[in-house]
């Protein structure tokens, strides 16, 4: 069976004061810290970013449409991004400097041959990070210590403070904005990496001779 041929239709929406654009709330997978309410910002046609991929509701039935011209009732807009995973290079008081490549946007899924093309290949950026007094600094941890013949221990949560964030430290990010807009940021929650660490065998449960 032939492929059906694709055909790119331009419209023009009308947004209107009954409009509603929305779009899904950050998630930052706080540890320690209660996570807060969601609450839905108003937004408005200014959050809508040229190149943006959306999804528009209408009470109008396209198929039928004459012309170009429509009201939308609802406008979805994408997920921000809002996490980055990368290496510290510097630290300087409460300021981190890390390097990672820029995640992927919505765009470049939807247009992936476009992303195999050298020239569009991702770039590593440095990003200027900076912690505030609510930012949570957490992680799962593990006990390296095995009794002879037991079974290792469940992960636990770990609480770190920011002296033990080192250069050269592989972490994850989650910003209070979307990363692919700048390269300064808020920390909400950085995440540092287990250093792989060869599990220890306690002598405590030998038996005694």
């Amino acid at each position: 069976m032939p492929t059906p041929k694709t055909v790119t239709v331009m419209y023009k929406v009308v947004i209107s004061g009954k409009t509603q654009i929305v779009q899904p709330p950050f998630f930052i997978p706080y540890l320690f810290k209660a996570v807060p309410a969601a609450t839905e910002p108003k937004l408005s046609i200014k959050d809508i970013r040229v190149g943006s991929s959306i999804t528009i509701t209408s009470q109008v039935d396209l198929r039928t449409l004459e012309g170009i011209l429509f009201e939308a009732t609802m406008i979805n807009l994408p997920q921000q991004i809002n996490i980055l995973n990368g290496k510290i290079v510097r630290i300087n008081a409460d300021i981190l400097t890390m390097k990672a490549f820029p995640p992927p946007t919505m765009d470049a899924f939807a247009n992936p041959a476009a992303m195999d093309q050298p020239q569009n290949a991702p770039k590593e950026k440095e990003y200027t990070i900076t912690l505030t007094s609510d930012t949570e600094i957490s992680r799962y941890g593990y006990d390296t210590t095995i009794a002879l013949g037991g079974a290792p221990s469940a992960p636990k949560t770990e609480k770190l403070t920011l002296s033990e964030l080192k250069k050269d430290m592989q972490i994850t990010v989650y910003t209070d904005a979307d990363v692919t807009e700048g390269i300064k940021f808020n920390a909400l929650r950085i995440e540092p990496m287990m250093t792989a660490a060869a599990p220890v065998a306690s002598t405590s449960a030998l038996p005694t001779p």
